[in-house]
């Protein structure tokens, strides 16, 4: 694509990092108009309208970021975490396994499939994808917080508290009712 569309791409990134969307969004939409249909900008204005709360807009941008390149490996994450977002878990767990056909070795993939098996019940499929996501890499938050939830409803829970304090040591942000859950069954065990 033309420099000046790139210009604007960068612009637009620059803005999008110092908060300021709506000048993001501007140069974005220039960058398209001059020229710019990619994957990129498509992908950009999927994370703006994310970012923004509208869900819809970034999945439909999302999908056309992906229809000019399907392989663009952040824009399968990003559709994972809408379709996650709006509980189409079944969309995400497909999304997962193209991600794993194309990067066989991805942890995202894994360990996002390990919460899509999970979010529709099936718990042992989850549990499998997990520890994948684990061996590929041991330090994943979001490996350790899915498998944790995947132990948890399966009942083996210290399991779920082991991988549980594994996840928030590496920064992940366990939801309070969930840390209450694992209290709970732990001061259970103790009686």
């Amino acid at each position: 694509y033309p420099d000046t569309a790139k210009a604007y791409i960068n612009r637009g990134d620059f803005f999008m990092s110092k908060g300021q969307y709506d000048k993001a969004r501007v140069d974005f939409i220039t960058a398209l108009s001059r020229g710019a249909d990619c994957c990129e900008v498509y992908f950009n204005l999927a994370v703006l309208a994310d970012v923004l709360g509208k869900n819809e807009e970034a999945i439909r941008l999302a999908n056309q970021a992906l229809k000019i390149d399907p392989a663009y490996l952040k824009t399968h994450n990003l559709l994972i975490v809408l379709y996650g977002k709006t509980g189409r878990h079944s969309a995400a767990m497909e999304m997962c396994k193209n991600l794993i056909k194309i990067k066989p070795d991805s942890v995202e993939g894994y360990a996002n499939l390990c919460g899509a098996y999970g979010n529709l019940g099936n718990y042992q499929e989850a549990v499998t994808c997990g520890k994948k996501a684990l061996e590929l890499d041991p330090d994943s938050a979001l490996a350790q917080a899915n498998l944790s939830a995947a132990y948890y409803f399966t009942k083996q829970y210290d399991l779920a508290i082991q991988h549980c304090d594994k996840a928030v040591k590496l920064g992940y942000q366990v939801s309070p009712e969930f840390l209450e859950a694992l209290k709970n069954v732990k001061s259970e065990s103790k009686k």
